[in-house]
């Protein structure tokens, strides 16, 4: 992940929308703005883990829509990564 580095997010698995790296602190966090939005991830690592904070920034009936539905998915992402880096190890 680059500073500056830009592509496309496939909103619902089909629609493309442009996506830019914003921010990055390398082993802390990122920020990215995809469309109208713009998140910021931080991670953190207390002993024996790793928890992801984001904090959404958009348009505020957008933004309400995106708090509901982006956290259970990122959850849900950092759960099966966990899962499949236990098998590889």
């Amino acid at each position: 992940m680059e500073l500056g580095a830009t592509g496309a997010a496939r909103l619902l698995g089909v629609l493309p929308v442009p996506a830019k790296i914003t921010a990055k602190r390398p082993g802390q966090s990122w920020a990215w703005r995809v469309g109208p939005v713009t998140m910021d991830h931080v991670v953190r690592t207390p002993q024996g883990g790793c928890q992801i904070a984001v904090e959404i920034h958009a348009p505020a009936p957008l933004e309400a829509a995106l708090a509901m539905s982006y956290g259970p998915l990122v959850s849900a992402l950092v759960r099966n990564l966990a899962r499949v880096a236990e098998r590889a190890s």
